[in-house]
């Protein structure tokens, strides 16, 4: 069976990935790529969890081959990865159909962690107790949905079920994970909102969107409040004439275009040229002029946006709002109808021991720092595995959306995205 993330054990330093992304591109030449070679640049992608650009390619295998199982499991893991429950569901039940037996061991474990995210907690706890049933000897595959089971029943504060299924694992793997279950069981006591299921009972009590689709309710209910809120403050001067936007607009005069400002972004910061909403060719113009490597992915995704992945030169960090000892930090820029619709930016942990109170820790500090600058429009949304809130830039069409991701595998993930709410 083929491996799943974090399954290699080498550690990739930011420099390396990204370099790495650059070879798995490089191969393409030309708009006509055999099915095989772009599934090959999929899994490398993957493989350096670079699952925005990852997922564009596995989609174009499996318009091309739609019954590619194993493409469906990989997109799908990219969809869970990105916080897509909707779709990472769906996937995950047709590469079902296409896996059987066996070959379908670590569909259910994505199909677990899918319902995990989402905070389906008793589907996730059923879809790993089948997974372990197609393969008990499989002892990683095993040691990961047991870990799932037992943080599925802290989230529904079931402390007996817990327990057992803790009492299945080794000392130092049970030691670790009761601590990101106690942390649970804690946060559900605080808020005396245990998951509204059992271990028993097939639930659908969680969240079941895709990211995007949850972006857009807040940011669309954020502008609604902005209507009523103006309606109802009395006009003494009469209508304001509407202020053009100012073209190359940097940081320092424009707040609209200015996600990072009054955030330390550490060094060798780019928000000077990204100005979001702006013509695409000034920007990448802009950013080969401060020495950075762009690489434009060879498919467009399914809304028509372009995806550039770019390569930062030795002494130049990819501009992250987290802090900490991140292995990898990864930033793309999306392109749409000609101009920069998104900046996004990727913050990779892995190896790391209570993934969930360190996720938390990092999200907390993260979203402590765009709170300095940002006026908060959504509740924050948070199902233990899974965590993310939403912001808006001032009065401007700028959102952004913070995620927090702790995997079974010891993974971390953190995704700043700052996106011009005017071209969604």
């Amino acid at each position: 069976m083929w491996p799943r993330m974090n399954r290699r054990t080498i550690k990739r330093t930011a420099l390396a990935c990204c370099a790495a992304v650059f070879v798995a591109l490089a191969a393409a030449g030309g708009n006509a790529f055999a099915a095989e070679s772009r599934f090959e640049r999929a899994r490398n992608l993957y493989d350096i969890h670079e699952y925005n650009v990852a997922l564009v390619l596995f989609e174009k295998v499996i318009e091309s081959e739609p019954e590619n199982g194993e493409a469906l499991d990989f997109a799908s893991w990219c969809n869970r990865y990105l916080g897509n429950w909707e779709t990472a569901k769906k996937g995950f039940q047709q590469a079902e159909q296409l896996l059987p037996g066996k070959l379908s061991k670590w569909v259910k474990v994505g199909l677990g962690e899918t319902y995990l995210g989402a905070g389906a907690y008793g589907e996730s706890i059923l879809a790993f107790e089948q997974a372990i049933g197609l393969d008990p000897d499989d002892e990683e595959l095993v040691v990961r949905a047991r870990k799932g089971i037992v943080l599925a029943n802290a989230s529904l504060m079931d402390s007996k079920a817990m327990n057992t299924a803790l009492s299945d694992l080794s000392g130092d793997v049970a030691a670790e994970v009761k601590e990101d279950a106690d942390a649970l069981l804690e946060r559900q006591s605080a808020s005396n909102k245990p998951g509204e299921a059992t271990a028993s009972e097939t639930v659908s009590s969680g969240n079941l969107s895709n990211a995007d689709e949850r972006r857009a309710a807040v940011f669309e209910a954020a502008a609604a409040s902005s209507e009523r809120e103006t309606a109802e403050t009395p006009d003494q001067q009469g209508p304001a004439e509407p202020k053009e936007r100012e073209t190359g607009s940097s940081p320092a005069n424009d707040d609209r275009n200015a996600p990072g400002n009054g955030v330390e972004l550490g060094s060798g910061s780019i928000w000077s040229v990204l100005s979001l909403g702006e013509p695409i060719e000034g920007i990448l113009s802009g950013l080969s002029g401060l020495g950075i490597s762009i690489q434009k992915v060879e498919e467009p995704t399914r809304s028509g946006a372009w995806i550039h992945i770019l390569g930062f030169p030795p002494g130049m960090a990819p501009p992250a709002v987290t802090n900490g000892d991140a292995d990898t930090t990864m930033c793309v820029i999306e392109e749409f109808q000609g101009r920069l619709r998104a900046v996004t930016i990727t913050s990779f942990w892995e190896n790391r021991k209570s993934c969930i109170r360190m996720k938390d820790a990092i999200f907390k500090e993260t979203a402590a720092k765009l709170n300095e600058r940002l006026r908060v429009i959504g509740a924050v949304t948070d199902s233990g595995l899974f965590t993310e809130a939403q912001w808006v830039l001032g009065e401007s069409p700028i959102g952004v959306s913070l995620s927090g991701t702790a995997g079974l595998d010891g993974s971390i993930i953190v995704e700043t995205i700052y996106i011009d709410l005017s071209l969604i």
